[in-house]
């Protein structure tokens, strides 16, 4: 009941469906007395969110300084299935009246970030992209049963009521097993009204039967990895899905709808689009049939009708201006996505000026499709719209902080990088960036480099083994904080090695340590090898850091802790052995110049302020600490070890003599200092 975190593995899964079901007890009875375990669980949650709201395996890891509803920042990042059903936990808390107000902002948090798949196809696993599956494992049903007990959300909500009705079929899917989608999808679609359920239960219902045991429990996948078993994994049992499945039309639990808003219920044009998209076969469609499925409110029908019309290549000629007029004029989002997709699938070259137009849209969904499909046209064509695919990522680039729920991820920006950066597709992919115009390239690599996502900011560092010294130091505050940190969203490593490269190549000293925090950061052992491998290029260089990073002590720690990584640091004691005239690192930060406003003083005058001048390519948030090298006497500085600290008083104790001060120069990444030394002589009473 306290309400403090407990970090353990899998406190996620358990914590969410036990605030699901505390709180709808609480909601049937009125009993005040679970209503502290009800508060303490979920402040619990909401602390433990993520920036996005999510959660995994794991609750989030709090700041360097105890901050919290940062970065997820552990493993391979969030797991939805973990995560959501936390999130209808904080809704229900809610409805039990408590108005805490981390509770309040975890829900907002959480609905900014699952609205946002709504008309793109369905939640995904983790902090990514949207999914091409349509219920995802049961988070369609997931996303709708949240979204439908908040105000503000109902066309989202009715978006992903429809996908549950529609993905009846994968109901036996999903990774590691379809428990999830047993649960959430059915009870999901009774939002939509009896006619919904019944449509999806009739779908399903051959499977029930067949899966019911003669003693009246239910089987669990009888075909899949953990078949014929009631219980999967130790307390998830297929007789619960079924009694709610069943349960559903009484409505009487909010997950279940009661209570639910009656303007979330589907229409009958709902239920013929549902209809349409179960039987859809887009072989056996007209091509004129098939540019009004564009339109279809599914975003899974664009992709079958798109690309079917892609195949389709002698009416390519004659629907091309049909879909540039829908692409530019559409009154829906889904026709404007629909044609978007279908010129993804036609890669036709002359749509590049449509294309090339939207990518300044207003709306993000509609950039990040016409990236996508630009992606696919020629790279002649893709090369001479350069400069207006940079101006449009430049001109709708937003900071990621307040979120924005029209795009909280910034999934346009991984479009922007495929066009950009991909070695396949982008303009300035492999060694092609060699050519590129560095006007045009600086500013975009800052922007596609940097941005939430782990996965657009690895196809940015592709282009890492090519970068030239100037190429870094122009980029320095975007490689360095790379390199020094994971992305906010979906974490992956690619960036960070490509960051740490780029370094490593061009003999900057911040690769050293930031490839040793990068080693203690990831779980992987073939991302630490990797960090390993970087220390390896660096050879002899990199003892040259400032301040000693302590290789050769790093590398006796891991060999004396385990036997894993005895080849890789054995390898890297090697290089060094072996580099006798190791060249001297060059950091990003510089002492310019350092002088005291008063170098000779006399007595009774005891102090003078020591000021200085420097620079930092990486931008870091520079502080500095002061201290005596020599002198006879005791002095304080004021103000010392901060950012304040670039000018500060010495005050001496009144012994004379000549005094050497150092100053060192760190950041807030704490990677490499820089130093600067100024003498002052103190006179003694004339």
């Amino acid at each position: 009941t306290s309400g403090n975190l407990n970090r353990a593995v899998g406190k996620p899964w358990s914590t969410g469906p036990q605030l699901i079901t505390q709180a709808e007890y609480y909601l049937q009875t009125n009993d005040s007395t679970v209503l502290p375990s009800i508060r303490a669980r979920a402040i619990q949650i909401a602390d433990a969110q993520s920036m996005f709201g999510t959660m995994g395996h794991h609750y989030s890891l709090p700041g360097p300084n105890g901050e919290i509803n940062g970065p997820y920042g552990i493993g391979y990042g969030p797991v939805n299935n973990a995560g959501m059903p936390c999130f209808i936990g904080l809704i229900l808390a809610n409805k039990c009246g408590l108005t805490d107000a981390p509770i309040v902002a975890g829900i907002d948090r959480a609905a900014k970030y699952f609205q946002y798949y709504a008309d793109l196809g369905c939640v995904p696993y983790g902090e990514n992209k949207e999914t091409g599956s349509i219920t995802n494992n049961g988070k369609a049903g997931l996303a709708a049963i949240s979204l439908g007990m908040l105000n503000g959300y109902e066309s989202q909500t009715k978006y992903f009521t429809k996908l549950s009705v529609y993905g009846a079929d994968e109901r036996d899917s999903g990774h590691t097993g379809p428990y999830f989608n047993h649960l959430w999808t059915p009870i999901a679609t009774n939002l939509g009204g009896q006619n919904a359920l019944v449509r999806y239960f009739n779908q399903t219902s051959w499977l029930y039967d067949l899966a019911r045991r003669w003693n009246g429990a239910f089987v669990y996948q009888p075909y899949y990895q953990n078949g014929g078993i009631e219980v999967y994994g130790s307390d998830h049992r297929a007789s619960w899905t079924a009694l709610l499945t069943y349960a559903a039309p009484m409505a009487k639990l909010h997950i279940t709808g009661k209570n639910a808003n009656p303007a979330l219920a589907l229409s009958s044009s709902d239920m013929a689009d549902i209809n349409h998209a179960l039987g859809y076969n887009p072989a056996t469609r007209t091509t004129a049939q098939l540019l009004q499925d564009l339109a279809h409110p599914l975003p899974q029908l664009h992709w079958l009708a798109g690309a079917e019309l892609g195949r389709r290549t002698s009416d390519h000629a004659s629907i091309l201006p049909t879909l540039y007029n829908m692409a530019n004029n559409a009154t829906t989002y889904s026709e404007r996505h629909g044609a978007i997709f279908a010129l993804w699938s036609i890669k036709n070259d002359s749509s590049a000026p449509t294309l090339a137009a939207l990518l300044s849209s207003p709306d993000s969904k509609v950039r990040y499709m016409a990236a996508g499909a630009m992606s696919q046209l020629s790279m002649a064509v893709k090369t001479t719209h350069v400069t207006t695919i940079v101006n449009a990522l430049i001109s709708t680039d937003r900071p990621m902080l307040p979120l924005d729920p029209a795009n909280p991820m910034h999934v346009d920006k991984q479009a922007f990088a495929q066009l950009l950066f991909d070695s396949v597709q982008g303009v300035w992919g492999g060694n092609r960036v060699i050519g590129a115009n560095r006007a045009l390239f600086y500013p975009a690599f800052k922007i596609i480099a940097t941005a939430p996502m782990g996965g657009t900011r690895d196809t940015a560092f592709s282009v890492a083994p090519f970068l030239t010294k100037a190429d870094v130091e122009a980029l320095a505050a975007a490689i360095v904080e790379v390199g020094a940190n994971a992305p906010p969203a979906e974490i992956t490593n690619p960036n960070r090695l490509g960051a740490l490269t780029a370094l490593q190549i061009n003999g900057f000293a911040e690769g050293v340590p930031a490839s040793m925090r990068y080693f203690e950061f990831t779980t992987r052992d073939n991302d630490k090898a990797s960090a390993l491998g970087v220390l390896e290029a660096y050879a002899g260089s990199g003892l040259t850091v400032q301040p000693d990073a302590e290789v050769l002590e790093f590398c006796e720690l891991l060999r004396s802790n385990s036997d894993t990584f005895d080849t890789e640091v054995q390898e890297i004691i090697n290089a060094i052995a072996a580099d006798q005239l190791p060249k001297t690192l060059t950091s990003f930060k510089k002492i310019d110049w350092i002088f005291a406003d008063k170098p000779s003083l006399t007595m009774p005058a005891t102090n003078t302020v020591l000021r200085v001048h420097s620079s930092d390519l990486a931008n870091g948030a520079a502080y500095y600490t002061w201290r005596k090298v020599n002198g006879a006497g005791n002095v304080s500085f004021l103000p010392n070890g901060t950012s304040s600290a670039k000018n500060t008083t010495v005050v001496f104790d009144g012994t004379p003599g000549v005094y050497t001060f150092e100053v060192a120069m760190d950041d807030d990444r704490q990677l490499t200092e820089a130093y600067g030394r100024v003498t002052v002589t103190l006179n003694d009473f004339s």
